[in-house]
C-alpha cells in the first residue's frame, strides 16, 4: 500500500500564484549563500536545495564549526506588514508554537527548533524566511519507500498515530483558533483566530462558547465579511450570504434534534485541543526499536497551520492512514460513502484496526468521529473558510441533500432546506454511510484484536433489559401491596 506519490505532491490552491516557483527556487538558490555568509555572518558548506512545499521554498546547508545541519524555509509570498504574511502562515506564529512545543520533545518526539527568523521583506530575499534545526532519520514516505512493509508494520504505526493523537489531545487550550504568537515583549502563544488559504478570520473567538453558539459565531463573521465586501462590489455576494443563510438552518435544525448533544444528552462545548493540520507518512519521523525491531514514530514536522480546535474536528480520523489512491484530492468527510467503496480488505483492516483502538481508549471517540462530528465537522470546514474555492459549493450541495434525507427519513421530520427530487439519491448516500458505521463495529478478523463496540452493544442491552426487569419486580411489588391492602 504505498503512499509515496500522494506526499511527494504539492496540494497547495494557489497554482497561479506558485507558476513562478521554479525561476524563485533558482532566485534563492543564488541569494542565499550570501546571505547566509554575509548578513548572517554563518560559515557553512554543502549547500543543497530540498524542495517546494505549499507556501515555501526549502534549503539545507552544514555548518562548518560542527558539522550540524539546519533549513531555512523561505516563503514563496511577501509579507503584508511585519507580521503578516499573504497567503501563507506568519513565520513569527510559527517560531512562537515551535518554542511552546519545544519542551514536549521528550513527549511528542523530535521537533525542529528556531534558529533565526525574518518575517519581514527587508533582506536579500524580499521575503521573510526562517532557519530551523535538521531533523535526523526518515520520514515514513521514505521509509515506505526503501522497504516492503509488512501489515505488523502498519499496524504498529496505527498504534502509534493513536497514541500521538491521544497526546495531541491533551493540550487544551481556552478558545479555539489558529496558535499565534503573543503580542510584542510577550512569550508563548495565544489562540484566536482562524486563517484560511486566502482569508484571515481577524475576529476574537470567546472562550467556552457550546458547539452550535461556535458555528453560529463563524457564520456571523463570515456574513460581515461578505457584506464589506458587497459594499465594494454591489451584488457580488448574493450567492454566499444565500449558501450561509442555508447553512444556518441545518445548524439550527441540528441543534432542534440533539445532534450537538453528546450520548448522555448534555451539550456539547467547544473544547479546544491542539490539533496538527497535516499529519502524513511525509511530515513524520520513524525508526524501528532496538529490541524489537518495531517501527515507531520519533519526529513531527510542518506544524505551520496548527490550531487550537474543538474535539469533534480534532478528531477527524485519519484517513490517510487508508485512504484509496483514488481519493487523495478529496476531503473524506464529504465523501464517506465513495471511499469506502473504493477500499480494498487490507485497507479496511487498517481503518479498523484505529477505530477500535481509539474506541477503547476515548469514550464517545466513535460518535466524534463518525457520528455526530462527522455532521459537526461538514459545516465547520464551510463556516471557517467560506466559499473561496469553487469545491465548497460542492461540499455544501452533498451536505444539505444528506441532512435533508437524514431528517425526513431517518427522523420523520421535515427540514427547511427540502428541495424535492433528491431524496432517493441521499437516502443511498446516508444508507450506505450508516451501513458502513454499523459494519465497521464487526471484530477485527484479519489483524487480531477484539472489538470493543460490540461489547459496549452487549452491555447497553444488557442494561436495557435489566431496567425492564427491575421495572417488572416493582410492578408486581405494588400489585401485591395493592390486594393485601384490600383484603385487610
Amino acid at each position: 500500500m504505498s503512499c509515496t506519490s500522494r506526499f511527494s505532491r504539492s496540494s497547495t490552491p494557489f497554482l497561479d500564484a506558485r507558476s513562478n516557483t521554479d525561476k524563485l527556487q533558482e532566485t534563492y538558490s543564488l541569494k542565499l549563500p550570501i546571505l547566509l555568509k554575509e548578513d548572517l555572518g554563518i560559515d557553512f558548506e554543502d549547500f543543497y536545495s530540498i524542495g517546494a512545499g505549499s507556501f515555501n521554498v526549502i534549503f539545507g546547508y552544514t555548518k562548518k564549526a560542527d558539522r550540524s545541519r539546519y533549513v531555512i524555509r523561505a516563503s514563496i509570498y511577501q509579507a503584508k506588514d511585519e507580521t503578516n504574511s499573504e497567503p501563507g502562515p506568519n513565520l513569527k506564529d510559527q517560531a512562537a508554537l515551535l518554542q511552546f512545543l519545544e519542551p514536549w520533545e521528550f513527549y511528542l518526539g523530535s521537533i525542529p527548533k528556531t534558529v533565526h527568523v525574518d518575517a519581514t521583506n527587508n533582506n536579500r530575499l524580499g521575503r521573510p524566511y526562517m532557519i530551523q534545526t535538521f531533523i535526523y532519520g526518515d520520514t515514513l514516505s521514505r521509509i515506505e519507500d526503501r522497504e516492503d512493509l509488512s501489515d505488523d508494520d502498519y499496524r504498529d504505526l496505527i498504534y502509534e498515530v493513536v497514541e500521538l493523537s491521544l497526546k495531541l489531545e491533551r493540550f487544551q487550550f481556552y478558545r479555539s483558533g489558529t496558535l499565534c504568537a503573543q503580542p510584542a515583549n510577550a512569550d508563548g502563544i495565544d489562540a484566536g483566530r482562524f486563517k484560511s488559504d486566502t482569508d484571515e478570520l481577524d475576529t476574537i473567538w470567546p472562550p467556552d462558547l457550546a458547539i452550535h453558539q461556535w458555528l453560529l459565531h463563524l457564520l456571523n463573521h463570515q456574513e460581515q465579511r461578505y457584506h464589506k465586501q458587497s459594499i465594494a462590489i454591489p451584488d457580488s455576494q448574493d450567492h454566499e450570504l444565500n449558501q450561509l443563510e442555508r447553512l444556518r438552518t441545518i445548524v439550527s435544525e441540528m441543534h432542534s434534534v440533539g445532534i450537538f448533544n453528546d450520548p448522555r444528552g448534555v451539550q456539547r462545548m467547544s473544547k479546544a485541543v491542539l490539533c496538527h493540520p497535516d499529519l502524513h507518512f511525509g511530515n513524520l519521523f520513524a525508526e524501528r526499536t532496538v529490541d524489537t525491531k518495531r517501527l515507531q514514530i520519533s519526529g513531527v514536522i510542518d506544524w505551520d497551520n496548527a490550531a487550537a480546535k474543538p474535539l469533534q474536528l480534532a478528531r477527524e480520523p485519519p484517513y490517510w492512514l487508508w485512504q484509496p489512491e483514488e481519493t487523495w484530492d478529496e476531503d473524506c468527510d464529504y465523501i464517506a460513502s465513495e471511499y469506502w467503496e473504493l477500499m480494498d480488505e487490507q485497507q479496511k483492516n487498517f481503518k479498523r484496526v484505529f477505530d477500535e483502538a481509539m474506541c477503547s481508549k476515548v469514550p464517545g471517540y466513535w460518535d466524534d468521529a463518525y457520528g455526530a462530528g462527522l455532521w459537526i465537522r461538514r459545516v465547520a470546514k464551510i463556516a471557517m473558510w467560506g466559499f473561496s474555492q469553487e469545491y465548497q459549493d460542492s461540499n455544501l450541495k452533498w451536505l444539505c441533500e444528506e441532512w435533508v434525507w437524514y431528517m425526513e427519513k431517518e427522523l420523520g421530520r421535515e427540514s427547511g432546506l427540502r428541495n424535492g427530487g433528491n431524496e432517493k439519491k441521499n437516502g443511498s448516500r446516508v444508507w450506505q454511510m450508516v451501513r458502513q458505521v454499523r459494519d465497521l463495529t464487526s471484530t477485527a478478523a484479519a489483524l487480531g484484536g477484539r472489538s470493543v463496540l460490540p461489547l459496549v452493544g452487549l452491555v447497553w442491552q444488557l442494561s436495557k433489559w435489566s431496567f425492564v426487569a427491575i421495572g417488572w419486580c416493582l410492578g408486581k411489588l405494588l400489585e401485591t401491596h395493592s390486594n393485601s391492602r384490600e383484603t385487610c
